[in-house]
């Protein structure tokens, strides 16, 4: 990567900040939310089309994070980071970008949950 395009990714994720932080609050107690709670905190998820690529990065990142902290959950938190990868695979495919986003909350909210 060469300094302009680091430049370029941080000062997107400056302006990004509010998704950022959101998605912070999300995923710091997702194992203790209700779903209905869940998809009102994710409403920015659902209006960030252009940054998802980056926001699905970001939460495989606090996922392998959580892995470090609670190996008890080890596993579904690797489940985890499964079902983002499955949500990107199903925006590659031209899907619905609201339902895969529904997708994404709901499997991992069951998966965190269950």
């Amino acid at each position: 990567m060469h300094l302009k395009e680091v430049y370029g990714k941080l000062l997107q994720i400056k302006k990004n900040k509010e998704i950022y932080e959101t998605i912070d609050d999300i995923f710091e107690n997702i194992e203790n939310i209700n779903i209905i709670d869940l998809i009102h905190k994710s409403e920015i998820i659902y209006q960030s089309k252009n940054d998802i690529w980056d926001i699905l990065d970001y939460i495989n990142v606090i996922l392998y994070y959580k892995i470090q902290l609670n190996t008890v959950m080890y596993k579904k938190y690797v489940n985890s980071i499964e079902i983002v990868e499955k949500t990107k695979e199903k925006l590659k495919s031209n899907t619905n970008y609201d339902m895969c986003i529904d997708f994404l909350l709901f499997k991992l909210w069951e998966e965190l949950n269950k």
